[in-house]
Order: structure tokens, then C-alpha cells, then sequence
């Protein structure tokens, strides 16, 4: 343990010595800052209209004058059209009066705007009965998914110092002396896979900290992220393994990320159906949890974190045996 306990701060100390390390600590906490700063627009409202088959269509061509017109043929497609990141009232004709359909996370002049444009754009008709409905969405889902990926590029990055650690080992040397040492092969990859974890941890909480205050479950956090935490150390091993100096380990890196952002973006908005394309890739699970916690604010995440686990735990398992039999140390 002593050993192990050396090494980490070792690791520690020559982090802070590189500054493309020191980069790779501090800019999830920077991205963070930023999504405080100008995500927000994502939520601006913009003079835009939609509209079912319901509607008349000479009314249709009165609100034309005052913003963007986009029809659908039903009303489930409206209101996909309503859920979307911006703010885009629907607008429907039910019961001989107009009905406003809202998120509901839209602010109060925005909520009220669409009634006044419907009474103005109808005035040479009766005065009809406008009814506004919320769908009780709290958040854009774009801000959402944004969040969720910074805090899947920092557990990345966790990984990713991990393995150019032993990358750096594998460079300096090092690890050829330490395969004369009492310090064996899984206790090496355990100190790196644990320092990839805490860092994950720690940053995770920092960054959630900042994007949400308080109003955050640390609890849950913390139980949701331990899938991906894991996924961060197989990241971690396949550089180490197969990166052979500094500029191949970064390769590695931007390679992973985008291909892992890929996958984690596109399982939010790949059809259900179509979701079995993405089960073979063991951060789709990891991912999921995080989707059903914080984009869809839900509970149910049993299956999915089970599956993460179980497959995750393999991953990680494989390739320490493989990186036990190409680093040889004991």
C-alpha cells in the first residue's frame, strides 16, 4: 500500500509539471463557466409559429404577419415540434377556440405573447376562448444534453490523464524499473485506475456544482456517474497499452472523445427503435443512466445502470489482463 501511495504522488507531481495535463484538469471547469455564461441564449425566444391541420387556414395567413409559420399534419408531431430547445409555441383549434401549447419553462412575457398575437391576428372575427397549456419541460433539452457531455468529458479526461501517465512511464523508462520493484502489475494499474476515479469524482461534483448550485442530488450524482467512472478507466488502459509517446496518446484521445460524444449525443436522439444499433458499446449504458437522471428526470434506472455495470466491469477486466501481460511487471 505504501508503494502504491508513493506512486500516486509521483503521478500527482509530474501532473502538475505538464501543462498539457494541467490543460486537460482545468478546461471541463472553464466549459462549465462557460455554459453559465452563454448557454442561456439557447433559450431566447424567437417569433415562430406552430400549427396542426386544425387551424384555418385563413387564420394561418393572418399570423403569417407576425412570425414564421410551421404547420404539421397532427397534433403529436406539434407538440414534438413544441418540445424542441427553442421556444416555439404551438397553436391549435379545438372546441370553437384556440388552444396555446407552451413548454411551460418559458418566461412570462413569452407565455403571454401568443395569446396577444392570436386576439390581434383574429380581431375581424369573434373574440374566442384561449386556453394555454404547459407540457411541464423545465429545461431545454440542448442545455441538458450540453451539461450531461461535460460531465462525460471530464470522466473522459480522467481516463485520458491515466493513461498518459502510463504512457509517461512507459516513455521515461520508469516502468522498467518498477518491474524490479515489489510493486506488481495490478497493483500499478489499480494506483492509476483509482487516481482516474478520483479525479472523475472530484471534478464531476466541482462541475456539477457549478452548472447547478445546489440544486443537485450528490447522492445520486454519485451513483449515477460510477458506470461512466469505470468506462473513464478503460479509456484510461487502451492509451496506456496502445499509445506509445505523447503524441499518439493524444491521437488516442481526440479519437475516443468524439467517438464516444458520438455515441453518448446520438442515444439521445436516435428513435427508441433504432436504440439497439448503440447496445454494443458499453458507454451507451453508461450514458443511458445519466440520460434517464438528468435529460428525462426520471427514476427507472436499475436495467440500464446494471448493464453498465456488468459490462463496464468486463471491459476493464479484459484489458488489465492484457495490459498485465504486456507490461510484465509481477
Amino acid at each position: 500500500m505504501k508503494k502504491i501511495i508513493n506512486l500516486a504522488k509521483k503521478d500527482l507531481v509530474n501532473a502538475f509539471r505538464d501543462k498539457l495535463l494541467v490543460y486537460m484538469i482545468v478546461a471541463p471547469i472553464i466549459m462549465a463557466i462557460l455554459i453559465i455564461l452563454f448557454v442561456p441564449s439557447l433559450d431566447s425566444p424567437k417569433l415562430r409559429f406552430a400549427v396542426d391541420n386544425s387551424v384555418p387556414h385563413s387564420f394561418i395567413m393572418e399570423l403569417e404577419k407576425y412570425g414564421t409559420i410551421e404547420s404539421f399534419n397532427s397534433f403529436s408531431k406539434l407538440e414534438q415540434r413544441v418540445l424542441m430547445s427553442d421556444d416555439v409555441p404551438g397553436i391549435i383549434y379545438h372546441d370553437g377556440g384556440f388552444e396555446v401549447i407552451l413548454q411551460g419553462n418559458e418566461e412570462d412575457y413569452l407565455k403571454a405573447l401568443p395569446g396577444m398575437i392570436i386576439e390581434n391576428a383574429s380581431q375581424s372575427e369573434p373574440i374566442m376562448p384561449i386556453e394555454i397549456q404547459s407540457l411541464d419541460v423545465n429545461r431545454s433539452i440542448v442545455r441538458n444534453v450540453i451539461e450531461i457531455s461535460i460531465l462525460v468529458i471530464i470522466i473522459i479526461m480522467g481516463g485520458a490523464i491515466m493513461g498518459m501517465m502510463i504512457v509517461e512511464d512507459k516513455e521515461s523508462k520508469a516502468i522498467k524499473s518498477l518491474a524490479v520493484s515489489p510493486l506488481t502489475t495490478g497493483a500499478y494499474l489499480f494506483e492509476k485506475a483509482a487516481a482516474s476515479v478520483i479525479y472523475s469524482l472530484i471534478s464531476s461534483f466541482v462541475v456539477a456544482f457549478i452548472m447547478w448550485r445546489f440544486a443537485f442530488n450528490a447522492v445520486n450524482l454519485l451513483v449515477v456517474i460510477i458506470p461512466f467512472c469505470l468506462f473513464g478507466v478503460a479509456v484510461g488502459f487502451l492509451i496506456g497499452i496502445f499509445a506509445n509517446n505523447q503524441n499518439s496518446s493524444i491521437v488516442f484521445i481526440k479519437t475516443l472523445s468524439s467517438v464516444v460524444l458520438a455515441i453518448s449525443i446520438a442515444s439521445v436522439y436516435i428513435p427508441r427503435k433504432l436504440e439497439w444499433m448503440l447496445y454494443v458499446f458499453p458507454n451507451f449504458w453508461a450514458f443511458k443512466v445519466l440520460k434517464i437522471v438528468f435529460i428525462d428526470k426520471g427514476s427507472n434506472y436499475f436495467n440500464s445502470f446494471l448493464i453498465a455495470i456488468i459490462t463496464n466491469v468486463l471491459l476493464v477486466s479484459a484489458l488489465t489482463i492484457y495490459a498485465q501481460k504486456r507490461f510484465k511487471l509481477r
